[in-house]
């Protein structure tokens, strides 16, 4: 079993379907953005912000036009994973139980132009680049303001 981390937060998590804008999460083994040489748990995959979550994700504009962002309903305690070799960067924290989430938006991927490049880091094992994604990222949801929407919904 990984290891709990004790402390409830909001966590994101996004996926290429339009689920309810609230619906129940069941822990899966393979999603439609996991690798297949990562563990065998089933879990459902979570990050502690937008950016963090869009650096996880292994697919391209070609399969999808759009992710779809939700976060948790309430404050939850998740598992720190085993198996994930950006886990570190990426800070994905594993749920391993059902549970709500709500929609809170989308992105489309057309607007995120070098999504292609995280998927070569990906497929590169290139922690650097996802870093330098992730400085990216954050940077365009401060500039647009989506960021601060996100963090404001964090706290109803």
């Amino acid at each position: 079993m990984p290891r709990l981390d004790n402390k409830p937060k909001f966590y994101y998590h996004i996926t290429t379907k339009d689920l309810d804008k609230k619906k129940v999460l069941t822990p899966y083994v393979l999603g439609d953005m996991r690798p297949e040489e990562e563990p065998d748990v089933p879990r459902i995959c979570v990050g502690p912000s937008v950016p963090h979550c869009l650096i996880s994700i292994t697919i391209s504009p070609v399969v999808a036009d759009s992710v779809f962002i939700y976060r948790t309903f309430r404050k939850v305690k998740a598992h720190y994973p085993f198996g994930v070799f950006d886990s570190g960067v990426t800070k994905e924290k594993w749920i391993l139980k059902p549970t709500t989430f709500i929609q809170i938006g989308s992105i489309s991927l057309a607007v995120l132009s070098f999504i292609d490049d995280i998927t070569d880091s990906l497929a590169d094992g290139n922690i650097d680049r996802q870093k330098h994604h992730l400085r990216v990222f954050s940077h365009i949801f401060h500039e647009n303001g989506e960021l601060n929407t996100w963090k404001s919904a964090r706290k109803s």
